[in-house]
């Protein structure tokens, strides 16, 4: 009894994950900017403090996190792991589809929550399941056609403030253009049918697919002036998302 008490009172506590996220606000301070480029000098010069952050994801028992908390870190996680990957490149990639062929968010797999996952199981698999379009304003590609990536991380105790600020930051800067009666939306809309609109995937149509913008964009602040006599999907711009 006396050495199992001893060895208990030695044994070193639990790691207690930080669900502020502070040592990716750390990563992310001065680098990322309203207009939604990335400075990757200061992201490079702070590489060991994401992989810092990045070990600690890669540790985290998620499965005993409240659903909020769920949500951020697989949001923040997404996020970091591009930057890094991102980062890592000397130089630095003129888009981040040349990067594996193209295929990182395949190929490339990640130790997170205890788990082996790529990009795409993060967004797919974990994420989208919740049909919830504002998480397409919070996951940033590290590209020019993206929305814009979250200046701070994302925070359970502010989850929903901080999605709707997210969705309305997006709509405000590149998620829809309307110029001489011709509306052009955000590809997203296109790819994503069924997080703005509830169908199941492959039920949406054409028309569906662009109800489903306008409806969200219309929601999050947007205004489409005037007739639209004319709705185009905008090209996608995958240039990287560089200051």
């Amino acid at each position: 009894m006396t050495l199992l008490l001893a060895t208990t009172l030695l044994a070193p506590a639990a790691h207690a994950y930080d669900h502020t996220h502070a040592g990716f606000a750390a990563v992310l301070e001065g680098a990322v900017f309203e207009d939604g480029t990335v400075d990757y000098a200061v992201i490079k010069s702070r590489r060991a403090q994401l992989g810092a952050y990045l070990e600690d994801n890669a540790n985290a028992n998620v499965s005993t996190f409240k659903d909020d908390e769920q949500v951020a870190f697989w949001i923040n996680s997404y996020n970091a792991l591009t930057l890094d990957v991102v980062s890592e490149r000397e130089p630095l990639p003129g888009s981040i589809r040349d990067i594996l062929g193209g295929k990182v968010w395949e190929e490339k797999v990640f130790s997170v929550g205890r788990q082996k996952v790529t990009l795409n199981d993060i967004e797919n698999k974990i994420l989208r399941p919740r049909t919830d379009g504002r998480i397409h304003a919070v996951v940033n590609c590290a590209s020019k056609g993206c929305p814009p990536l979250p200046l701070r991380p994302i925070v359970a105790q502010d989850l929903q403030g901080q999605l709707d600020a997210a969705a309305k930051r997006w709509v405000a800067s590149n998620a829809f253009k309307m110029e001489r009666g011709v509306l052009e939306l955000s590809k997203i809309f296109q790819w994503y049918t069924e997080d703005f609109t509830g169908l199941k995937p492959g039920q949406g149509s054409a028309e569906d697919m662009i109800k489903g913008g306008r409806m969200f964009i219309e929601k999050y602040g947007g205004k489409i002036d005037g007739e639209v006599k004319k709705t185009v999907w905008m090209e996608y711009d995958w240039a990287l998302n560089k200051r």
